[in-house]
């Protein structure tokens, strides 16, 4: 590599490390992402001061002098015990995708909140029943009464709505060919799993179930006679995946080595048309090509490890770890 293409290849990193933190600076002043950068003390009730003029949209370099004398008593002050394994060089994020909420998950929300505000009501006429001792009631227990009928109602109503619902979805739902049995001991359930049940060994097959946390339904409808097969397929994939990265690793080489390319091909002479493009080619584009296949290959190593047939996500993600040896 030249010193040009080192330069253009130092410039662009340079470039890249200060709009990273220019935007860090300037989201971390937004109020709409406080819930992300001031997680713990909103959850203390702390006041966060904002600026609510122009400034906030400009990106700042005062925290970084600030944030080599911060101590992790401080950290762990202001941001909790989460935020001390990211004061290291290596800063790693997790992120969490939920599930979307299902009309049952509304209607049941619906019906914690109708059987909340009736308890309160309920909880309310007690106490006026006990302060007043005159047999007559008066308006507002009247009032509070015919609320907490109403209430009651609308909560039979929509414990009948999620009756329906759930039967809807378990008619729709197609039985697997899977059974969970419980046993009072471990060694029990150890050796029930370790035993042939069937003089066929393909028509009955125990072994130890998963969490139901863990546990991969998609999986469970998969055959057990079919599962060599997704499993020859998936080391299939794999060869193939290694033999496909060979050439992006060619493809870095031939650019890295511009000047023989453009020997052995002519058309790669158009680059030195456009004054610094050279150099850029040469000496960035190479580690961008090779990072870009990098992080593809760990993402398809998870989706051929979910198409192997384990029946929990932890072996999945152990057969994914485990496929490059």
């Amino acid at each position: 590599m030249n010193p040009h293409s080192l330069l253009a290849s130092a410039a662009i990193n340079i470039g890249l490390a200060f709009i990273t933190l220019s935007l860090f600076s300037i989201l971390k002043k937004q109020p709409s992402l406080a819930s992300i950068y001031y997680a713990h003390r909103l959850s203390h009730h702390h006041y966060i001061p904002f600026d609510s003029s122009f400034h906030r949209f400009l990106p700042s370099i005062s925290w970084i002098s600030k944030a080599y004398h911060v101590t992790e008593d401080d950290i762990l002050q202001s941001h909790g015990l989460d935020a001390l394994p990211q004061s290291t060089l290596q800063h790693q994020v997790f992120m969490s995708q939920g599930p979307p909420f299902c009309r049952n998950a509304i209607a049941t929300n619906q019906t914690k909140s109708l059987a909340r505000k009736i308890e309160d009501l309920r909880e309310t006429s007690m106490t006026k029943k006990h302060k007043n001792k005159l047999p007559l009631l008066n308006f507002s227990q009247q009032t509070s009464s015919s609320k907490v009928d109403l209430l009651e109602e609308k909560l039979l109503a929509l414990c009948h709505k999620i009756h329906q619902l759930q039967c809807k979805d378990m008619l729709k739902k197609k039985e697997l060919p899977v059974a969970f049995v419980t046993f009072k001991s471990r060694s029990a359930a150890a050796v029930a799993a370790q035993l042939q049940q069937h003089t066929h060994p393909l028509l009955w097959v125990t072994e130890l179930a998963p969490e139901p946390r863990d546990v991969s339904w998609r999986n469970l409808r998969v055959s057990y006679r079919v599962v060599p097969l997704y499993r020859l397929g998936v080391v299939i994939a794999a060869s193939l995946l290694t033999i496909f990265f060979a050439i992006p690793v060619t493809a870095v080489q031939g650019i890295a080595k511009y000047e023989k390319l453009k020997k052995w091909f002519p058309p790669a002479m158009v680059v030195q048309l456009i004054p610094g493009l050279s150099s850029i080619v040469t000496g960035y584009l190479p580690s961008v090509v090779l990072k870009g296949f990098i992080y593809i290959v760990p993402f398809a190593m998870f989706a051929m490890a979910k198409v192997s047939g384990y029946v929990s996500r932890s072996k999945e993600e152990i057969k994914a770890c485990n496929m490059p040896s």
